[in-house]
């Protein structure tokens, strides 16, 4: 079985930056807290199925946190388990297998397999963790007009939201969806096309929904 440094040390040299839970903890005063803020950060949200790994509240709970953000769940099996005692989520996520290595990890099959599903789609998934980010900052700071998207970064973002809600998996949130209806109707643009016209009938669905 491949030690978890070894995964990382693959990932880190295919030029991905890792951030290990053990990393970040113990300076945190309160380690949900820290684990959430470092999810909605990150791209994707690896997960070491193990025996531990699943007896682990907080491993467990970065999960649950992670698929609420619509992140990518990277599920990499490093031992044998019954699949049936996977949490529901993962069972239907394909997992990449890192149990019987034959060669070295950058070498092997599954080395391969897990860093092609890392770079599968990395740049959309990036744009997803920024708007993100941006947006539940905006929320945070009581939806302050500052914070709202405007010029090109608006324009780039509509684009991206427009394609990301015709997606069926890993599509925006609400709240990102929100986000950028909302700095569509503040800024001082030309008359809306039908893209920023759908948006905006987004956000006036979801105003109603949240109010």
């Amino acid at each position: 079985m491949f030690k978890e440094a070894e995964v990382a040390q693959l990932i880190d040299q295919a030029g991905f930056t890792v951030w290990h839970r053990d990393h970040l903890l113990p300076w945190a005063a309160n380690s949900e807290e820290a684990t959430s803020r470092a999810t909605e950060a990150c791209d994707n949200y690896m997960i070491l199925l193990s025996s531990q790994a699943l007896q682990d509240t907080l491993c467990l709970q970065g999960l649950l946190f992670a698929l609420s953000m619509h992140k990518r769940i990277v599920p990499v099996q490093v031992e044998a388990l019954d699949p049936a005692r996977l949490p529901e989520p993962l069972q239907t996520i394909p997992r990449v297998n890192l149990r019987q290595p034959q060669l070295p990890l950058s070498q092997s099959d599954g080395g391969h397999q897990l860093l092609h599903r890392l770079r599968h789609q990395a740049e959309y998934h990036r744009w997803h963790t920024q708007l993100l980010l941006k947006a539940l900052t905006w929320e945070r700071q009581g939806r302050s007009p500052a914070l709202l998207l405007k010029g090109q970064e608006l324009c780039h973002y509509h684009q991206w939201t427009h394609k990301a809600l015709l997606r069926t998996t890993y599509h925006p949130l609400q709240l990102q969806v929100l986000y950028v209806a909302e700095s569509l109707n503040q800024s001082p643009l030309r008359p809306l096309s039908q893209a920023e016209a759908r948006l905006t009938r987004a956000k006036t669905w979801l105003s109603q929904l949240i109010g």
